[in-house]
């Protein structure tokens, strides 16, 4: 049986250093979602990816909310945004972004 990677934590402006197929947990904020194309922007301080919710049953967010996306990168982002294909999300309005900021840049430059 394969196992299912709980997802690299990734900041948004990192995204971009992963490949195709990197398995990341990425949070941001909902900017827009385009419910007939199953697909959603979230956006930190000035970083944004695109998000397929196709495998996202009764998606119920709100403009605003503060997203965690557990997904893998579809598309390497040469002029647009990073892509990344949802497995999982959920709303994280109460995480303090400035400490989760902290501790990724932390992981990633101290322990990974």
């Amino acid at each position: 049986m394969a196992s299912i990677s709980p997802g690299r934590l990734t900041l948004l402006c990192d995204l971009h250093k992963n490949v195709v197929g990197d398995s990341v947990r990425v949070t941001g904020i909902l900017k827009k979602h385009d419910m007939a194309n199953d697909l959603i922007v979230i956006d930190y301080d000035g970083s944004q990816a695109e998000i397929s919710i196709k495998n996202i049953y009764d998606f119920v967010y709100i403009n605003g909310d503060l997203i965690q996306c557990i997904g893998e990168v579809t598309e390497k982002a040469v002029m647009g945004m990073p892509k990344i294909e949802a497995r999982i999300l959920r709303t994280v309005n109460t995480l303090d972004m400035d400490l989760y900021y902290r501790v990724v840049t932390y992981l990633n430059e101290k322990i990974r």
